[in-house]
């Protein structure tokens, strides 16, 4: 498949909610993209990845901490934005940091996971 829906940009200790959340948007028929799983053996990271931002519909960008301190993320949230991707923060955690990337993040509409995570993946749909 060439085209996603939704690019999951996510710090791999988030890996299990990740995975939550994937399997509840592809049950409701929403294509999901997230390394590792769509990577394919010997292709270069960063050309996947650009390539499937620019074909997706959104990114939901999985945002903790340990997160907003990520080159990745950084990179797949700012590429994202400069290609006019909608970017969607999904709070997993409440926020303590302040860096580039939480004022960049502040003028999307995001959706807070960490006090209902079920309730939170279905607002996603």
């Amino acid at each position: 498949m060439d085209s996603y829906d939704v690019f999951i940009s996510y710090q791999h200790i988030a890996k299990k909610i990740v995975d939550y959340l994937v399997e509840n948007l592809e049950r409701s028929g929403i294509s999901c993209w997230y390394a590792p799983r769509n990577l394919i053996g010997g292709q270069e990271y960063d050309e996947a990845i650009t390539k499937v931002i620019s074909n997706a519909r959104c990114v939901i960008a999985v945002i903790s901490d340990e997160a907003l301190e990520s080159q990745w993320i950084k990179r797949e949230i700012v590429f994202a934005d400069d290609h006019n991707i909608p970017v969607i923060p999904f709070e997993i955690a409440p926020i303590k940091i302040q860096n580039g990337l939480t004022s960049r993040l502040a003028i999307k509409n995001k959706v807070v996971a960490f006090e209902n995570p079920s309730k939170s993946i279905m607002t996603c749909k």
